[in-house]
């Protein structure tokens, strides 16, 4: 009989208020794959210090696992590197937070349009 791994689901929220609606549906969202035996995981961007992308590139070079720039992305990176499927909400009326946009430059395991 095979073993199956549980799936980890990373939830990560960019927006500054932490009960807003895209925290709300995440929630939701999460609250069901929990129910369907998933472990979830959850990333507040607001509450940690993330320096901009400086555009050198070094994430992008063979061998590279992550952002150069050490801030607190870098425990986030084995998370993100690791998890299967990522949840990441973000506002419709605006656009995503300057927090959200530093998370989707510097994580290099990602193509984001």
């Amino acid at each position: 009989m095979s073993r199956h791994r549980k799936p980890t689901v990373l939830v990560v929220l960019g927006s500054p208020r932490k009960r807003g609606n895209s925290a709300l549906l995440a929630a939701e969202i999460a609250r069901g794959a929990k129910r369907a035996g998933a472990t979830i995981r959850t990333v507040f961007l607001q509450a940690l210090h993330i320096q901009p992308c400086q555009g050198c590139w070094k994430c992008r070079k063979a061998g590279s696992t992550a952002c150069v720039i050490p801030d607190e992305m870098q425990p986030v990176y084995p998370q993100t590197a690791s998890q299967s499927p990522q949840l990441i909400p973000t506002s419709i009326t605006r656009s995503a937070s300057s927090t959200h946009h530093s998370f989707m430059e510097k994580e290099p395991t990602r193509a984001y349009v």
